[in-house]
């Protein structure tokens, strides 16, 4: 203990150090841990409040979700017919699809995958929640805590075909199917539909499957 390597002689082999200093060594850890401490609470403080700003829904949103969702129908395979530019799939070349399922707590797991040009398959994994009183139609996303995002079905197919899902800030937007295509005038529709809730839908990105033959 450092009180009784302080009361020993000079002579009796005790350390150089002068009485009442911590040792270089043992200095140098306690300054390590205090800066572990005030980085960990300053990185709390800031999620406290980046976290809503991230998640507020612009005042003149023109972004709507559908009244209601039966999440047992919506659940199950989709594919992507269409995106807007999106980190998570730079990479993916083609075959991009989404798989829901319910879990045990009542969340929903999601499963996203594609096929990158070295023909691999990318899988990220995420739970998402229901967002309470939306009815099932607006989900919280999380693919690592403590970021969510925000996933809202804008329009959806009266017998659950295809499913326009987008954010109310409107930077995201997919066009989901239970097939690899769709009919050009239902892929028109939702076009139309991003569009009158503010999507500058130029932006849409098509995606290639491998089971349809490309023109």
């Amino acid at each position: 203990p450092l009180s009784v390597m302080q009361n020993q002689p000079k002579d009796a082999g005790a350390p150089s150090a002068k009485k009442g200093k911590i040792p270089p060594k043992q200095q140098s850890k306690c300054l390590s841990w205090s800066w572990l401490f005030v980085g960990s609470i300053i990185i709390v403080a800031a999620l406290a409040v980046w976290r809503p700003m991230m998640t507020r829904i612009p005042i003149d949103s023109k972004v709507k979700s559908v009244s209601q969702v039966d999440l047992g129908r919506y659940l199950g395979k989709w594919y992507e017919i269409g995106r807007m530019p999106f980190s998570f799939e730079n990479k993916c070349v083609s075959d991009v699809t989404a798989e829901y399922q319910l879990l045990k707590d009542g969340r929903v797991s999601v499963v996203n995958s594609c096929t990158l040009e070295s023909g691999e398959r990318k899988v990220d994994r995420a739970t998402a929640e229901i967002v309470p009183g939306s009815n099932g139609s607006q989900l919280k996303v999380c693919f690592f805590w403590p970021f969510k995002g925000d996933y809202w079905v804008m329009k959806l197919h009266p017998e659950y075909q295809w499913s326009l899902v987008g954010e109310p800030k409107t930077r995201f937007l997919w066009l989901l199917s239970r097939t690899p295509t769709l009919p050009q005038a239902e892929i028109t529709q939702a076009v139309e539909a991003a569009r009158a809730q503010g999507y500058d839908v130029q932006q849409l990105i098509w995606t290639k499957h491998s089971a349809v033959p490309q023109k």
